[in-house]
């Protein structure tokens, strides 16, 4: 065996752990489908395992190699400063968060300083801080559905995901395209090509700290939303 691939089947992470141990006890490269498992703990825990028997371990998603928000990215040069980054999000599961918190660490990058989270419900309403040398970046998080629920974006019956996100700065603003299904896959062969990669040399394609930064934000976002206050994501783990 090669390559293990772990699907997401609960769209929370809970079985990541359980369902990884074997593949990574027997050395075998690992891709994780999103989100990397349901606490920063046990992404920990998944990663020593890797360490421990001379394993590796890539969690991506699709998003994250998506060319149409990188080229998105690289529209930011017209409105510099971006003082705000705005992401629909589709509902409050770990699966949908960690979609939308990919699409904001593609377009700002690693280095969160600190989230806060609010709202009636946990994970439903996350402020972002980034600091800059033009000052600081501003991202929310909301769960918001398209305004008309059975109206179709698309020519199927199906109803499509599609993420978009929107950046202001002192310049003006951008908006990204609608990034559906139909264009999920242009990211989904890059990934294949890092997973390949990730087998045939035994490195990993994704730093490990970006693949974490990831999980410590849904970790400071619980504790966000228990105290009511801004949690530094230094502070988490």
């Amino acid at each position: 065996v090669d390559l293990v691939y772990l699907a997401n089947c609960n769209s929370n992470g809970e079985d990541h752990l359980r369902y990884a141990t074997p593949a990574l006890r027997k050395g075998v490269p690992l891709f994780l489908d999103m989100p990397f498992a349901h606490t920063l703990a046990e992404a920990r825990e998944i990663l020593a395992l890797a360490d421990r028997h001379d394993s590796v371990v890539m969690c991506g998603f699709m998003l994250r190699e998506s060319p149409h928000f990188k080229r998105f990215r690289a529209r930011f040069p017209d409105i510099v400063p971006v003082r705000r980054l705005v992401v629909p999000n589709h509902g409050p599961s770990l699966e949908n968060l960690t979609s939308a918190l990919t699409i904001t660490q593609v377009l700002l990058g690693d280095g969160c300083v600190w989230l806060q989270s609010s709202g009636d419900t946990p994970l439903n309403l996350l402020r972002l801080h980034y600091d800059g040398p033009n000052g600081s970046t501003e991202a929310i998080v909301a769960n918001a559905r398209h305004p008309f629920p059975d109206h179709h974006m698309t020519s199927s019956n199906y109803h499509h995901c599609g993420w978009t996100a929107s950046a202001y700065g002192d310049g003006g603003a951008v908006h990204s395209p609608r990034v559906d299904d139909y264009m999920f896959m242009y990211g989904g062969i890059r990934l294949a090509k890092m997973a390949k990669y990730m087998a045939l040399t035994r490195k990993p394609p994704i730093a490990r700290e970006s693949m974490l930064e990831l999980m410590r934000m849904v970790e400071a976002a619980r504790l966000s939303h228990g105290s009511g206050q801004p949690v530094n994501l230094a502070d988490v783990g």
